[in-house]
């Protein structure tokens, strides 16, 4: 078994069993638990990753007790606190019509920047579809995990979780985009 030890670099498979180790955790000792849930508001998915709805992005003790210094605001919402934070900010509907593959390099290049800074969030509004859509392309391309271990790993962390089955195609698609590079 991986060192899941406070601060260590945990990627690719590794992150997939660091993410069931957390789920077990958690389901045995509630208060104890590694991996936090705030009220349904946000989640930790990895180490310094959450997930989270518009709630969450507009808390600012929480944002500063977990230690969030970049957003990744999904949809377009309010950006809450533009001095505190790095924000990116794709206004884009929770929509079948919509292709999201053309802003998934951006957002990974964003994640990928500020996780080496700090803690980073990513949001919409209910945290359940897009937010989790572009976490898992992240997961993909910065993580080197499979769409499959992708989604496996936030629906852990986050059981609400639910890209629709467009992004899910469109996931498909950037993972294949990801291995032919």
């Amino acid at each position: 078994m991986a060192n899941f030890a406070e601060g260590n670099d945990i990627t690719g498979t590794d992150l997939l069993e660091w993410s069931r180790h957390q789920s077990s955790a958690t389901s045995c000792i509630k208060k104890k638990g590694k991996r936090s849930t705030y009220s349904g508001m946000i989640s930790l998915i990895t180490p310094g990753i959450y997930l989270g709805n518009k709630a969450a992005s507009s808390d600012l003790d929480l944002l500063k007790r977990l230690s969030i210094v970049a957003i990744i605001n999904i949809g377009g919402g309010k950006c809450y606190f533009p001095i505190e934070f790095e924000y990116f900010r794709i206004a884009i509907k929770d929509s079948d019509e919509v292709p999201y593959l053309p802003y998934f390099e951006e957002a990974c290049n964003f994640a990928q920047f500020w996780k080496k800074r700090g803690s980073i969030l990513f949001h919409c509004r209910g945290g359940m579809h897009r937010s989790p859509c572009f976490l898992a392309a992240h997961l993909i391309r910065n993580e080197s995990l499979s769409m499959t271990q992708a989604l496996t790993v936030i629906s852990l962390g986050r059981p609400i979780a639910n890209p629709t089955p467009h992004m899910v195609s469109e996931l498909k698609e950037f993972e294949k985009l990801i291995n032919k590079s």
